[in-house]
């Protein structure tokens, strides 16, 4: 009870520093969303749910995305999935792309996108009927996807997260959440905040504030890892800085270790 009292009257908390975002709703996610099957250095072929086959696309608006059960705690986020992103980000802002550039610059996608017109205007009884019937359902997060973030799922049994170092990989929906660091907090490194959130202290203390479900599953969703404790380090401060900078070390090794250990192929 001591420690627990201890933790939560700590000023700063996980929603002071950070940002908390869903993924990318398209209301069609049978159509946009798809199995990776191969590729070449310049075409994708995908397995589409919509149409039950495999389809070849050109590179150029196929991203990875990661459900939750993508997300390991310090592990490489994978490739098996890719959604068809028909939007151009500029500084945070998404736009549609028209058909009638995607036909020109992409045609076998302009082909996969025309063959399920239907399926994707019947959306929301007719709602997307017109000349965007293209677009996602929800246009909240649509440009940041592609931000550095780190990567917390949905459902858990023990509070972890992983790091998309690049922001190559986009979110699934409400499946996972993403958290960016604000603006006054960007000088403590995402290695750092990874750290704590996979440390055994928050995974004592999170069960504690969160909401159980059945089978022994706990909601992460924003309002349950906002309240989470962080400490947060007074870089004019030598010691402060010091421990600051072996963390994000360590941290950095465990993400190292976990990406040979993917590729260790011997028992």
């Amino acid at each position: 009870a001591k420690l627990f009292n201890k933790l939560s009257k700590m000023p700063i908390k996980l929603g002071d520093v950070a940002d908390i975002f869903v993924g990318l709703q398209t209301s069609a996610d049978d159509v946009f969303i798809m199995d990776w099957v191969k590729e070449t250095s310049k075409e994708f072929s995908l397995k589409s749910k919509a149409l039950n086959k495999e389809w070849v696309f050109e590179k150029g608006l196929l991203f990875p995305i990661v459900s939750g059960t993508d997300v390991k705690r310090y592990g490489t986020l994978p490739e098996r999935q890719y959604i068809l992103f028909p939007y151009e980000v500029k500084d945070g802002a998404a736009n549609l792309i028209g058909l009638e550039e995607i036909e020109r610059k992409y045609p076998k996608t302009y082909a996969y996108l025309y063959e399920n017109k239907r399926r994707l205007e019947e959306r929301e009884r007719g709602k997307f009927k017109g000349y965007d019937w293209h677009r996602f359902g929800r246009s909240q997060n649509i440009g940041i996807q592609s931000q550095v973030k780190l990567c917390v799922p949905r459902l858990v049994e023990n509070l972890y997260a992983a790091y998309d170092e690049d922001g190559s990989h986009f979110l699934d929906n409400v499946d996972v959440n993403g958290i960016t660091l604000k603006e006054d907090f960007k000088q403590h490194n995402f290695c750092y905040l990874l750290g704590l959130l996979n440390s055994n202290l928050l995974r004592w203390f999170f069960p504690k504030i969160s909401v159980p479900f059945r089978g022994g599953w706990l909601s992460a969703n924003r309002q349950f890892i906002e309240p989470l404790p962080i400490p947060t380090i007074n870089f004019k401060n030598p010691k402060d800085e010091s421990f600051h900078d072996k963390m994000v070390s360590l941290v950095d090794r465990m993400l190292e270790l976990n990406k040979k250990l993917k590729k260790t192929k011997t028992p």
